[in-house]
């Protein structure tokens, strides 16, 4: 039995043996149904229809190939109360040393919670990268970049982080829209003077505290335009 589970998350262990005989702890009320109920054939019938495949693919296909073990994720409707979950179950087949099929037992994890959790992030992501094509077209027509470098020389920006803060850099300093835009891709368009000027501006600001600062500077593109 497992050392520990939360209460969102109860671990069932089923095993059905063969032929007939089967044992349980705790499994059949995940399903809504009563703990007296001994017909399997009740499980299956609240597994969705459009998922009953995917469990029967999973215990068929660790059979037919020899595997250990399989797992599968799919949903049931619980028998009680109509509530739909998610179930993850991770079935192991047992066989004796002819290899023939005694028993199969399984693992069986509600992670209903987990796979809300997991649709809602997937939907913001989405949301999110919708409201970056808004802002990066809100930008280019405005002419107007924004961008975020780290100064923790302990840690470098990776390339997807420099793509969600840096928004139509790229094009204001001359390269091709997608460039990833590094701190030095930055400074190579700026003459030393104004470099200089704008690297004191940046250090008078940090010194005193400073949330925001002004600078003006020219940048000059490859074809030698300012």
């Amino acid at each position: 039995s497992p050392a520990s589970v939360g209460e969102d998350q109860i671990l069932h262990f089923t095993q059905h043996q063969v032929p007939g005989q089967t044992w349980s702890m705790n499994l059949v009320p995940l399903f809504g149904l009563p703990e007296s109920l001994d017909d399997f054939s009740a499980l299956l019938a609240c597994v969705l229809e459009a998922d009953r495949d995917i469990f029967m693919q999973c215990v068929n296909t660790a059979i037919a190939e020899s595997l250990p073990d399989s797992a599968c994720e799919f949903r049931i409707q619980r028998a009680d109360n109509g509530e739909i979950r998610w179930l993850k179950v991770q079935v192991i087949v047992g066989r004796n040393d002819q290899g023939e099929v005694r028993y199969i037992a399984s693992m069986c994890l509600d992670v209903t919670e987990q796979k809300q959790a997991q649709e809602n992030f997937e939907r913001s992501n989405a949301q999110l990268e919708q409201a970056q094509k808004y802002l990066r077209a809100a930008l280019s027509a405005s002419n107007i970049a924004i961008f975020r470098h780290g100064l923790d020389p302990e840690r470098t920006f990776d390339a997807q982080e420099h793509r969600s803060w840096n928004f139509n850099l790229a094009e204001i300093y001359g390269y091709p829209a997608g460039t990833e835009m590094t701190p030095e891709r930055l400074l190579q368009r700026m003459s030393k003077e104004d470099l200089e000027a704008s690297r004191v501006k940046a250090n008078e600001a940090l010194s005193n505290n400073q949330f925001d600062f002004h600078d003006e500077f020219s940048i000059q593109w490859d074809d030698q335009s300012t």
